[in-house]
């Protein structure tokens, strides 16, 4: 496999992952029916996160909702050994509201909830094409707002924090879920998509419309035109920059991956959130791409990188 060339270069993990990604010959998600790319997506990621010991107990519980009869399945991960009134970290996992599954962030959901000694809850929110926008973001307010009136009930104390995270589409939805739900105490948005309909614009989407594999600007379209029909793609709960009031949020981190078309948004947001004085942190994974964070197996260092910035910025905000 050839390097491709990139306008940052690539770091050796981010290498390493696409000459799996050739070994496997991967296809792209939106060249193949709908089901065969959910398949792929989970037996990539689950390659390519490899295995986590855990030592606590993950549960699976189901939120109850209006919309989804038989309630929201969700992970949640209580470490055994930890303080009282610990964090909660409510985790939304990425794939454009389309696809991806708890089980792609499994190991992440468990190395954060290690590292910070807190709560995590893995939300299962339900998918476009069969479930178009708001519905995802629905159940993604739902759990938010389930898991701040049922700390005890999970294994947190009265004086827990809540916090919200998620990569790619789950940082979409958990900006929104600080926009929308009151008492969210700190946000972690890890490479998030917050500009309306991607914003062709900005310099990181013309370096990398044609990325080496994972999000280009031919899979944000697939992504997007599956997810909401035109008449939402300037709705500011989908596109996030376009909110007209910030200066409510909690304190946010962004995490960035250098070689990814979704970098500036993060830059874009975190305009808006200085402009509104809400303390706000970025840290800028040099050479990564689009997919690091939740695939620890592949991207060791970079993950330890990230992974040490979230846990410590949980500690930071999410302490009671």
């Amino acid at each position: 496999m050839a390097t491709p060339k990139t306008a940052q270069p690539l770091h050796a993990e981010s290498i390493k992952y696409l000459k799996l990604c050739d070994d496997l010959k991967v296809k792209r998600y939106d060249e193949v029916p709908l089901e065969d790319a959910r398949a792929l997506s989970r037996k990539v990621n689950r390659l390519a996160a490899g295995e986590v010991n855990y030592d606590g107990k993950r549960t699976e519980l189901f939120v109850p909702s209006p919309e989804v009869p038989d309630g929201i399945p969700v992970f949640v991960y209580v470490p055994t050994s930890h303080k009282p009134n610990p964090p909660i970290l409510v985790y939304y996992h990425g794939g454009g509201n389309v696809i991806g599954d708890r089980m792609n962030v499994d190991s992440c959901c468990k190395l954060i909830s290690s590292g910070a000694n807190c709560i995590v809850v893995n939300v299962e929110y339900r998918l476009a094409p069969e479930h178009t926008f708001p519905a995802g973001l629905n159940d993604s307010c739902q759990v938010a707002e389930w898991t701040l009136k049922n700390k005890e009930k999970i294994g947190g104390g009265p004086l827990s924090k809540v916090g919200v995270s998620g990569d790619s589409a789950g940082g979409q939805l958990s900006a929104a879920i600080a926009h929308d739900v009151p008492g969210i105490a700190f946000q972690v948005l890890v490479y998030p998509h917050l500009s309306a309909r991607a914003d062709r614009s900005l310099k990181s989407f013309q370096e990398y419309k044609d990325a080496p594999i994972g999000l280009d600007f031919k899979l944000i379209d697939w992504y997007e035109n599956l997810m909401a029909d035109v008449s939402e793609w300037r709705n500011p709960r989908f596109a996030n920059l376009l909110r007209d009031k910030f200066d409510h949020l909690p304190p946010c981190l962004f995490v960035v991956a250098e070689c990814d078309p979704l970098r500036d948004d993060s830059y874009e947001y975190t305009k808006k959130l200085n402009a509104a004085g809400v303390p706000n942190e970025l840290l800028l994974v040099k050479g990564a791409l689009h997919q690091f964070y939740t695939l620890p197996g592949t991207f060791q260092e970079c993950t330890r990188e990230a992974y040490a910035r979230v846990i410590s910025f949980i500690h930071k905000y999410g302490t009671a």
